[in-house]
């Protein structure tokens, strides 16, 4: 299949090589990534309990990729990135929510507890380098939040 110019697609698991695959990024995967690009505000992206961190195939490595529902932001590539052997497009860093995601609510969406393979926290997002999970973006409470919690507690 030839891809149109200037089309973004998000990969299938079966289109990911190995190295690639759905859940934490191997940094290979990215080394080609100059800055991370925000669509929202900073504090709206960090405050996020988590986005989901994709990789797409596209032909405009620097550009916001087109056709990514709930884009937040994505990785613009250095000018000397390589694109992929095969399909001679470039392998581009993409975060985004769907719809019935958690925006911080408990009660909004459908991963009140836990979150999607993909999905990272936020602030653990840098470039070149993979986001991962923590407590937030699993919808727990930081162990230093219940440490506090007990010690109001027994107060």
């Amino acid at each position: 299949m030839t891809s149109a110019p200037h089309e973004s697609r998000l990969l299938d698991g079966e289109d990911l090589p190995e190295r690639v695959a759905d859940g934490p990024l191997h940094p290979d995967a990215l080394k080609d990534e100059e800055r991370l690009v925000l669509l929202v505000k900073p504090e709206i992206f960090n405050g996020l309990d988590y986005v989901r961190e994709k990789i797409i195939l596209t032909s405009r490595p620097r550009s916001k990729p087109a056709r990514v529902d709930g884009i937040l932001g994505y990785a613009a590539l250095r000018r000397a990135a390589t694109p992929d052997p095969e399909s001679g497009l470039y392998r581009q860093r993409v975060f985004f929510q769907l719809p019935h995601d958690r925006n911080n609510r408990r009660d909004n969406g459908t991963h009140r507890e836990g979150s999607p393979l993909e999905a990272v926290d936020p602030a653990t997002v840098q470039a070149r380098v993979p986001g991962f999970k923590t407590h937030r973006s699993q919808g727990k409470p930081c162990p230093a939040d219940q440490l506090a919690g007990t010690r109001q507690s027994s107060d």
